[in-house]
């Protein structure tokens, strides 16, 4: 195969891998953000499931001696702290002394709704208990730093991936390509010896009625 048939196909290789990897890239992105999507979903619904728990915890005469009703017991060890606000009749909000002051806003959540408490993004979820109304809220830290660890990996992942997609591609596109291109070559060198044989006796031809129709004749 000459140089420039060579040149040829890797030029078309290139090409089809370059198509191929950015077909792969767009799957990729989608798949990546529908995993995000997927799994802050799943762990936001945790958090309201246990915003739920809190709720049916409280669901009872207040046990605290300001009318408040103290913290539910965690879960799960370490795990984030179920925060929670009294909002009694006379519009007093009630909270144990380490909980953060309730916004204005978020007195009358019903929820579970996402806010910013005190900086921190919390999922909020409130409920009327008797003549009270009780809001609890968990932060979404874990959340947010599950779905960063995601993205963080599916950011380290592509690059690799598409290399892999890219150089296979171009592999895969030469070998295919080389066969059928050096079958194109034959043809075109059996085409080229075909019109050169051709063309020597049609040549003679040409000579010899030349010159016969260059002498005279009678009428």
């Amino acid at each position: 195969m000459t140089a420039g048939r060579t040149h040829t196909v890797r030029r078309e290789s290139i090409r089809v891998a370059l198509t191929a990897t950015a077909l792969v890239a767009v799957v990729y992105v989608a798949v990546a953000l529908s995993v995000v999507t997927v799994v802050t979903g799943n762990l936001t619904a945790q958090v309201d499931q246990r915003l739920d728990q809190a709720l049916h915890h409280v669901n009872g005469p207040p046990d605290g001696d300001d009318g408040g009703y103290p913290r539910p017991p965690g879960d799960r060890p370490f795990g984030p702290p179920t925060l929670i606000w009294t909002v009694l009749a006379s519009g007093t909000v009630v909270a144990d002394s380490s909980t953060p002051v309730l916004p204005a806003g978020y007195v009358a959540a019903v929820g579970p709704v996402s806010g910013t408490i005190d900086g921190t993004e919390m999922r909020l979820q409130g409920a009327q208990v008797g003549d009270r109304y009780v809001v609890v809220a968990q932060s979404l830290e874990p959340v947010s730093d599950a779905r960063s660890t995601i993205v963080l990996a599916e950011v380290l992942i592509a690059p690799v991936l598409l290399a892999v997609v890219f150089l296979g591609a171009v592999a895969i596109g030469r070998r295919v390509a080389a066969p059928i291109e050096a079958a194109r070559e034959r043809q075109l060198d059996f085409t080229a010896d075909a019109s050169h044989e051709l063309r020597t006796p049609l040549s003679v031809i040409e000579a010899n009625t030349t010159l016969a129709l260059a002498q005279d004749r009678d009428a």
